[in-house]
């Protein structure tokens, strides 16, 4: 069995801790909060077989680092596509996309944009205003561009890397 480990930095169990009590504070302050709460992903599927170790991820116990007698093959030019979803607490999916290649800041805008505050939050009487968008440190999800977006969409209620309120995790590859 394939197992991806992310080795925790110095800080990192002090912010993920930091994170996590607040998010426990906040429920317990606005008990609808999770409802309130949109969440963003994607993940790559190879059309050849070939494990995408991303979308495993165990963290390694304090002081051990990635296993060395695990790998991951990787074949240059392998037929991929990205599946970009953003999800409610309730289990819905919004704005369900499908990316061949890779995910570039110009398409995750159009994506969350168009799919899903234009096209999927109308229909399903989602209101914005009150909403919290999450989205993890991926280098689409936060270069300049990226971030001005969602910024102007859910001011003061962005969770992300460099956001409003910051998103502990960094995928190290």
């Amino acid at each position: 069995m394939l197992i991806r480990r992310n080795k925790l930095r110095g800080g990192d169990p002090v912010q993920r801790l930091k994170f996590c009590n607040r998010l426990v504070t906040t429920v317990a302050q606005i008990p609808d909060f999770l409802d309130k709460l949109v969440v963003s992903d994607e993940a790559v599927f190879s059309l050849n077989s070939e494990i995408n170790s991303r979308n495993m991820i165990k963290y390694a116990a304090k002081g051990d680092g990635h296993p060395n007698d695990h790998y991951v093959e990787h074949q240059q030019g392998a037929q991929q596509i990205m599946v970009c979803v953003v999800l409610t607490q309730q289990g819905v999916v919004l704005g369900l996309h499908f990316v061949e290649g890779n995910l570039d800041t110009r398409e995750y805008i159009r994506i969350i944009a168009y799919n899903v505050i234009q096209r999927d939050f109308p229909p399903r009487n989602i209101d914005r205003d009150s909403m919290w968008w999450q989205q993890d440190g991926a280098p689409c999800h936060t270069s300049n561009a990226t971030m001005r977006y969602p910024r102007g969409q859910f001011p003061g209620r962005l969770m992300s890397k460099p956001g409003d309120w910051s998103w502990p995790l960094v995928l190290q590859t």
